[in-house]
């Protein structure tokens, strides 16, 4: 059972290298870890300095986590749905993903590895731009419970692995990946309270924002950057990712069956 469960995880971590590696080669992941955090902080840092005090207070460390932190995840659900999102679509366009299925190693195991190589990967690059746009904006920077960060950033990562994997699924069910993956991303930038704070929505706007394991994720980032934990959105985000999980494996499942029936992965 050991040797089973070591070889299962080296699965999952050679495919999650292999798809890390193949990102640092794409100029394209540029535009969502580096140029499009470092944008929105400066544009909403900006915004928020009118009403800043001058000097680096609680109030002002307040804003600006909660700046950081936003501008974290809006940019980390953008990059996972061009890159982890995209996966099975990439492969089955350079005609790989039937080496896959049809490999030794569970395909299951091989997509949530690649899946997280690019989750992973994508939040490394995007904490450093963001940290960097706050110290060249002066922007304070507060850090009272590293150990809870450190768990937030797992779970976001987690979190951003199980929707990848679901929307690489969903991606290859239909011929409008493009367009389906389009239409996931503004909304939830607008109505996942990733940056957009939902007090500030119409009530009846408010609910999605629930449904996004990044929304809590980011809830219990602020509170531990702040020094305190915050057991409800930890719970929320764990149970999300649990449950995202469970979605991939049906449509994962919908993806192998349609491929046995047709006697092709050409879906």
């Amino acid at each position: 059972m050991p040797s089973r469960l070591v070889d299962l995880g080296w699965v999952v971590w050679a495919s999650a290298r292999m798809q890390a590696q193949d990102l640092r080669g794409n100029k394209m992941v540029w535009i969502p870890t580096i140029v499009q955090p470092a944008v929105l902080f400066v544009i909403t840092f900006g915004a928020l300095a009118p009403a800043r005090p001058r000097t680096a207070d609680q109030v002002g460390t307040a804003d600006s986590t909660s700046l950081m932190v936003g501008v974290l995840l809006m940019a980390l659900w953008g990059a996972t749905i061009w890159t982890a999102g995209g996966v099975m679509r990439r492969e089955l366009l350079q005609g790989t993903l039937a080496a896959n299925f049809a490999g030794v190693r569970p395909p299951q195991l091989v997509l949530l590895g690649k899946c997280f190589g690019s989750a992973g990967g994508a939040t490394l690059v995007i904490v450093a731009t963001v940290v960097v746009a706050a110290m060249i904006q002066r922007a304070p920077i507060r850090l009272s419970h590293p150990v809870g960060v450190s768990i937030g950033l797992l779970v976001a990562v987690a979190s951003a692995t199980t929707l990848g994997m679901l929307m690489s699924t969903l991606f290859v069910l239909t011929r409008h990946g493009h367009h389906l993956s389009s239409l996931m991303m503004y909304p939830v930038y607008l109505l996942g309270g990733l940056l957009i704070p939902t007090d500030v929505l119409p009530e009846v706007f408010r609910w999605p924002a629930a449904l996004v394991g990044l929304r809590w994720a980011g809830d219990f980032l602020v509170h531990a950057a702040r020094g305190s934990i915050d057991v409800v959105a930890l719970t929320a985000a764990v149970g999300l990712t649990v449950a995202y999980l469970f979605l991939a494996g049906i449509a994962f499942s919908a993806v192998s069956a349609a491929a046995r029936r047709r006697g092709t992965l050409d879906l």
